[in-house]
């Protein structure tokens, strides 16, 4: 029963391929597909270019096995392939001839072909035929054991939001190949993976391990280096001649901060870059540079001109030091605090640093130009290199492994590269090269991180730090300098107005629960709009006697002077939102209130205190990522399409615009949280409500005028779930926003305990003497 099933499987499989160039008929002079003619190129040629009619379709690299389709015009339904990859054609089209005569000559040195997945299900139809033969252990040898198979060389890969290019442009979801360090089955792997340099000497033997492993299944790796690429304490001598050389992918070296770049995939001194180098420093400003130089002398009192150097050469200097002296009580740190202070006067934008080495060299350099500025070059690179992946790479098929202490900036830019479409990288934190190691080791399933818990305010407070960002610019610390561009935090983040806001918040959230608990009781006069007013107006007075929870720290600073004289417009604020609530959802109060709120009623929030945590996956890593969400109201819905949870959330701040909202990750926030709390996965991968599959998701978040909402499949819940990851890793890695966040949690911290121990500090009364004294 077993060996027929497999049999089936394979005919099959055999029958869904449109074009299967391993069946094809060969000739003398070039293949026969569909009635036309293929020639195949000479010696040192690497195309196979259609000559005859034009009556084949492809699209999908994965369909003729991972032959790649270069982004030229097509000639009729045909686009001209490219062979660069081991196992780029099905094994059958491989042995031709024609084909063994061109990788003969053709000096690249392919190997013999990977099997492919038809390959594999073949060999297992095959196992199973055979007298006395187990077909439970061919089964677990083919597909768990990965003895023999890379997967299907250069196919797509499942990636988020895509299907992979051939010319191991996508990686395989399986991964692994013959040597130990294979990946998992159906691990999935980025398709570019850009390592910035946090290097402090030479990569490790596993580090280099794990970058073989990947390249051999078809990830692009870039390495990014302020460093020369070639030389002592180079890109080279790092890493770089530690990896094989490669043509098929070989690794894209980005050194010079952008500077150059080229791909280490050949034996050459000088390779050939993929673009074209920077110019570097001018003479003019050479002459600057030494100008500085003679000032700086004087000044902190050392003679003799330096000796200067230049990377990669004095005429061309795209690194331009000098050599200071070994001197011990030579001031370093001061030479490069004047040197530094010189350029700015002079309006130059480079910064020198000082480089003191073991063996008592020391010397200062700077760069002509910043990472920052090339973030376009790089991605130029690439796709140079690769011109399969110009016109279908996403921001979120890309991992990036950085310090983000020192590449801030660049960070930065990776957002705003239009030559790369997605809604976000994958950025990974990486101090140095123990870290990139690791992630390299997670990245193929060697090895596993710890859970990281995520507060939902602080990813909602980052959303709107990146907003403000993109509309203001950098953000700048009260009292700090910087010229151009900036913006401080409004006042409004200030102690007071965050305080008031969060305090309207807790009680409109509380007041909402109080009224919807009225209503499921059938106490409709408690629930009415002037009730409620009422109460709001008493629990903003005296939470403690009306039960609100609030901490001590903030029932104190309601006592100060400010907070009194802030807090009268607050409250009105807060009136207006209900009246408005009510006016929207409550028209005719209490009619039709039973059906349309009591008996869809799922649960309110203070029903249970206990959050619905979700976890979020980083596809790359491994790391998963804890969310604590708890909808203020949730509903169970129908409609004739089926099931529609219901999940209210109430927001007293700032309004969004409705694209705002709906690019809002929150939503997505909140709907996993439905299906998580209230729905259930089954082993067929669909959600279930009540027995009943594919149930909707609708999220409603109610403001001051108006209610925002959006319906979503449980599948395109799923959907966002990369972004949101991608959000998620983005915050974890910017130092901006994570010292700033520290910095106002410090402050308000401090201000809080502050008017807390003066409140419980006994009130002082002034004695008789000190009135008699007064009284004088």
């Amino acid at each position: 029963m077993m060996k027929r099933k497999i049999s089936d499987l394979w005919r099959t499989v055999f029958s869904m391929c449109v074009v299967c160039l391993a069946c094809l008929p060969m000739r003398a002079g070039g293949i026969e597909v569909g009635g036309g003619n293929y020639s195949l190129p000479g010696s040192g040629l690497r195309e196979i270019v259609p000559v005859g009619p034009q009556n084949l379709k492809i699209a999908d690299p994965a369909a003729i096995g991972g032959v790649s389709i270069l982004g030229v015009p097509q000639i009729g339904d045909i686009k001209v392939l490219s062979l660069d990859t081991p196992g780029a054609l099905p094994t059958g089209l491989m042995q031709a001839p024609e084909i063994q005569g061109l990788l003969k000559n053709d000096g690249a040195g392919l190997a013999a072909p990977a099997p492919t997945a038809l390959d594999t299900v073949k060999n297992l139809d095959d196992a199973s035929a055979k007298p006395g033969a187990n077909v439970e252990a061919s089964s677990n040898e083919t597909f768990d054991g990965l003895k023999a198979s890379a997967g299907d060389a250069g196919g797509g890969a499942q990636t988020p939001g895509g299907t992979g290019g051939g010319n191991g442009g996508g990686a395989n979801n399986g991964g692994g190949n013959n040597n130990d360090d294979g990946g998992k089955l159906n691990r999935l792997q980025p398709r570019v993976v850009m390592i910035l340099d946090t290097f402090k000497g030479p990569a490790s033997d596993k580090m280099v391990s794990h970058i073989e492993t990947l390249l051999d299944n078809g990830v692009h790796v870039v390495f990014v280096t302020p460093r020369a690429d070639k030389g002592e304490n180079s890109a080279d001598s790092v890493l770089i001649s530690k990896l094989k050389i490669r043509t098929g992918n070989p690794v894209v070296v980005v050194s010079y901060n952008g500077a150059r770049v080229a791909a280490h995939s050949s034996k050459a001194e000088n390779p050939k870059p993929l673009i074209e180098d920077q110019p570097g420093f001018s003479e003019n400003t050479i002459e600057t540079f030494r100008k500085i130089t003679g000032g700086v002398e004087a000044k902190i009192g050392f003679t003799g001109m330096p000796k200067e150097f230049g990377m990669p050469s004095s005429e061309n200097p795209l690194i331009y030091g000098a050599d200071l002296p070994k001197d011990k009580d030579f001031d370093s740190s001061g030479f490069a605090r004047v040197y530094n202070a010189a350029l700015k006067a002079k309006g130059l934008k480079y910064k020198i640093e000082v480089v003191e080495e073991a063996n008592g060299r020391r010397y200062f350099f700077t760069q002509s130009t910043a990472l920052k500025l090339n973030t376009g070059r790089i991605f130029k690179g690439i796709f140079s290199q690769f011109p399969e992946l110009r016109d279908d790479l996403k921001a979120e098929h890309v991992l990036v492994l950085a310090d983000s202490t020192k590449a801030a900036n660049f960070l930065k830019t990776l957002g705003s590269e239009e030559s790369v479409s997605g809604k976000g990288f994958y950025i990974h934190g990486t101090k140095g090269a123990e870290d990139v190691e690791a992630a390299l080791g997670a990245v193929l399933g060697k090895n596993a991180f710890e859970k990281v818990v995520v507060q939902r305010n602080q990813l909602r407070s980052y959303t709107e730090w990146l907003d403000a960002r993109a509309k203001f610019g950098d953000f700048k610390k009260e009292g700090g300098g910087g010229s151009g561009g900036g913006y401080h935090m409004p006042a409004s983040h200030s102690r007071y107005y965050r305080d008031l806001g969060f305090y309207r918040g807790i009680l409109m959230y509380d007041i909402m629960g109080r009224i919807y608990h009225m209503i499921r009781k059938g106490q409709y006069h408690e629930a009415t709009l002037e009730a409620s007013l009422d109460v709001l107006t008493r629990m903003w007075y005296q939470p403690r006697n009306m039960g609100v929870r609030i901490t001590p720290e903030m029932d104190a600073a309601r006592m100060s002077p400010r907070w009194k004289a802030l807090q009268k417009g607050y409250l009105e604020t807060s009136k207006v939102w209900l009246r408005n609530y009510y006016h929207r959802n409550f028209k005719d109060f209490p009619h039709n209130v039973s059906e349309n709120v009591v008996g869809k009623m799922i649960n309110l929030a203070r029903d249970s205190k206990n959050s619905i945590n979700i976890e979020y996956q980083s596809p790359y890593t491994g790391r998963r990522y804890v969310v604590y969400v708890r909808p203020a109201r949730t509903e169970l819905d129908q409609d004739d399409k089926g099931n529609i949870l219901v999940a209210h959330v109430y927001r007293t701040g700032k309004e969004p615009y409705e694209t705002e909202f709906d690019d809002n990750i929150e939503v997505n926030l909140v709907a996993h949280a439905m299906l998580q709390g209230y729905g259930e996965k089954r082993a067929d991968g669909k959600w279930y409500v009540n027995d009943e599959a594919d149930p909707r998701v609708k999220v409603v978040f109610h403001y001051n005028t108006r209610d925002l909402s959006r319906t979503q499949t449980t599948e395109q819940i799923e959907s966002h779930s990369a972004e949101v990851t991608a959000t998620i890793e983005k915050m974890q890695s910017d130092k901006e926003f994570l010292d700033h966040w520290e910095e106002q949690e410090a402050k308000n911290n401090k201000a809080s305990a502050g008017a807390a121990k003066k409140k419980a500090a006994p009130k002082k009364t002034p004695t008789k003497d000190k009135k008699k004294k007064s009284g004088n």
